[in-house]
């Protein structure tokens, strides 16, 4: 039993839903409010601060039909009337002279006030409002005098509305009153119950999408009890459910978009929650089908669909069965006539009409697409062939979208280069191995060899008369040191041929270190009475190598020179400055070369000579490691001397190249030329 994860309670979740339509109801409610609050303009600053200028705000539309009614009975001559408008309520008004009064600023006992029911008992802390109007002339029948004031049509007045700020009278004022004290004292904690419901609502919302399909004591995702039902249908099943219940309310509200009552205001956010709490349980079972994976399987639209591959990929199959007992060439020459004999049908029937320029156009452009297919296929399989010739044998050809013949032919390429990519590992494979071999070996052997050496030249400095002891401590110390040399030349054979080498690439005169090379072999080369001729440039030569490493270069190739050249011979040693086009080779050890440098100079060392062996053997053997000229072995040498000198110029930049003819044995080193030191 796992450990219990609230995603998983039962309870929990019950517990969120309520949430959600809670907030949902809440957010809802007080959001509407607060547009109210907003529309109303009660949360903007106004001339009187607080609920008192809300008021003047709110109030307006009942204290003018106060106003209008004064402005009747005093155009009609009725004072008292006038008077009692104001009786009983909290407002007094005054008609003030608008032209000798001004705007503002008019005391109750000013001469610019004509008529006034205020007389100054309280104190209007600025609860007062100025309404401009003009008396018409069909009201003013006769001269009409109010407190010896005569009353004049189109003439500017001003009515002053006073409020008593106190509300003793419970009139429509002081209900106004208080319902805008109400509003503004409680404007904030709208506000703040329409952010806590949005946030609450988007927490629940997330839990419950989150925890759907998930049970306590149960691995992975659970269906629910609709998960068997197509999507689509479960769909348009709710689509079907929500459009009714948004029928029914839209009905019962009467269809309209005002609302002036509290009540109303509940029942609208009740509807919303429920309306919010079904999209939840719909969105939660698609919640569970994305979870559990590949939803759109259980559609009726892709069953459909799928019935339709299964249909189509039939008759594929049948006419590809027909089409592949007969030749490609004459599938080819089938499918030409057919076309020719149905464009001439075609023409034949539809000549006189004016659709068939439409149908010859159609035509021509399904042709098109047909031979554009057929190309764009035969580019890929060129593509592949191509890869294969120039060694990617790692690229694949697709032949998802091909058929036929085609396809055979791709899928034959794709396992052509399969083939060779296993060999290549199989072969890499094996030269590791014996890298790894030879190099493992050489270290176990070069503790206990050093000892036999230290050893064998003790024995050899002891004075002895025994002659033959001598003697075998001669061969044995010759032979011990012949052995540390092979062990030497394996383990650099075996750094050259994996690259473990360091390198430090810089400019270097090729004279100077050949004329090196010379000095150290020429005393051996007059004991073989060889005859050394050195070709070189009059100006100076430089190549980007590594100075230590072409050393032994040379000295590996003249080595091999006065080891296995013909006695009373000649042997030619030239430097040559070429310019070289095209592509550049790849330089990777073991690699053969397979170009010119691309552009630029390159620097060609050659060393000639004549063997005293026939050269019974292909080049690219003689640059394998432990081959060796000398089939009999009956000299020194290990057969490592051209396998390191290759591996040597390939770490540099450069490659080396054999070339026999007869008993012309022949050594080009092709390095890149420097500009300067």
């Amino acid at each position: 039993m796992g450990k219990k994860k609230l995603t998983g309670s039962f309870a929990a979740k019950v517990a969120a839903f309520f949430l959600l339509v809670i907030s949902v109801f809440g957010a809802v409610a007080g959001g509407f409010f607060t547009l109210c609050f907003v529309r109303e303009g009660v949360y903007q600053d106004y001339d009187h601060s607080g609920a008192a200028g809300l008021f003047l705000e709110e109030g307006y539309g009942t204290y003018m039909a106060d106003v209008y009614a004064v402005r009747d009975y005093l155009a009609a001559g009725e004072i008292r009337n006038a008077e009692a408008v104001c009786e009983g309520k909290n407002i007094d008004i005054a008609l003030l002279d608008g032209e000798q009064a001004g705007a503002f600023g008019i005391e109750t006992d000013n001469p610019a006030v004509i008529w006034s029911t205020y007389d100054g008992s309280y104190e209007t802390n600025g609860l007062t409002r100025d309404i401009y109007m003009k008396f018409s002339a069909e009201s003013l029948t006769g001269n009409r005098i109010v407190n010896y004031h005569k009353l004049y049509a189109q003439k500017d007045y001003v009515f002053r509305v006073y409020f008593n700020p106190d509300f003793p009278e419970k009139d429509w004022y002081w209900e106004i009153y208080n319902g805008c004290l109400t509003l503004y004292n409680i404007r904030y904690l709208v506000l703040w119950v329409t952010c806590a419901g949005i946030f609450l609502g988007l927490n629940s919302f997330l839990f419950l999408m989150c925890s759907a399909g998930r049970r306590n004591g149960v691995e992975g995702i659970q269906p629910s009890v609709f998960t068997s039902i197509p999507l689509d249908l479960y769909t348009i099943g709710f689509g079907i459910v929500i459009f009714f219940l948004l029928c029914v309310s839209l009905d019962w509200m009467g269809f309209s978009v005002s609302i002036d009552s509290v009540v109303e205001v509940i029942l609208l956010a009740t509807a919303v929650a429920m309306l919010v709490l079904m999209c939840t349980f719909y969105l939660r079972e698609l919640a569970v089908r994305m979870k559990l994976g590949k939803w759109w399987r259980n559609t009726v639209v892709y069953r459909l669909l799928r019935l339709a591959g299964r249909i189509l990929r039939f008759l594929w199959r049948c006419q590809c069965s027909i089409f592949r007992g007969v030749p490609t060439v004459l599938n080819i020459m089938i499918v030409f006539l057919g076309i020719c004999i149905l464009e001439f049908f075609g023409v034949c029937i539809f000549m006189r009409q004016s659709g068939a320029l439409l149908l010859w156009m159609l035509e021509k452009v399904v042709l098109f697409f047909a031979v554009a297919y057929i190309s764009l296929i035969c580019k890929k399989l060129l593509n592949g062939s191509r890869a294969l010739v120039q060694g990617r044998q790692e690229e694949r050809i697709d032949t998802r979208y091909m058929f036929g013949d085609f396809r055979e032919c791709g899928e034959n390429l794709n396992n052509i280069g399969q083939g060779i990519s296993r060999a290549v590992a199989e072969r890499m494979k094996s030269e590791r191995l014996k890298t790894e071999l030879i190099t493992n070996v050489s270290h176990d052997i070069k503790t206990p060899l050093t000892s036999i050496i230290n050893y064998a030249n003790l024995i050899a400095e002891e004075p002895s008369e025994n002659e033959r002891i001598t003697e075998y401590s001669e061969v044995l110390v010759r032979q011990s040191g012949r052995l540390k040399k092979l062990l030497e030349d394996l383990l650099e054979a075996s750094k050259a041929t994996t690259g473990n080498l360091d390198l430090n690439l810089q400019p270097c005169e090729v004279s100077v270190i050949l004329s090196q090379a010379i000095g150290e072999y020429q005393q051996r080369m007059e004991e073989k009475q060889l005859e050394l001729i050195v070709n070189q440039p009059e100006q100076q030569v430089y190549i980007m190598a590594d100075g230590r490493h072409l050393w032994r270069v040379f000295d590996n190739l003249l080595n091999n020179i006065c080891k296995y050249a013909r006695e009373d011979s000649r042997v030619y040693l030239t430097v040559e400055v070429e310019e070289k086009t095209g592509p550049k080779p790849f330089f990777g050890v073991g690699q053969k070369p397979s170009g010119e440098f691309e552009g630029g100079q390159g620097v060609n060392i050659i060393f000639r000579n004549m063997s005293k062996y026939a050269l019974n053997i292909t080049p690219e053997e003689l640059q394998e490691r432990f081959t060796r000229g000398d089939k009999s072995r009956h000299m020194e040498g290990n057969g490592l001397g051209l396998s390191i000198a290759k591996s040597l110029t390939e770490l540099m930049g450069g490659w080396m190249e054999i070339v026999t003819d007869g008993d012309l044995f022949k050594v080009i080193l092709h390095l890149e030329l420097s500009e300067s030191e």
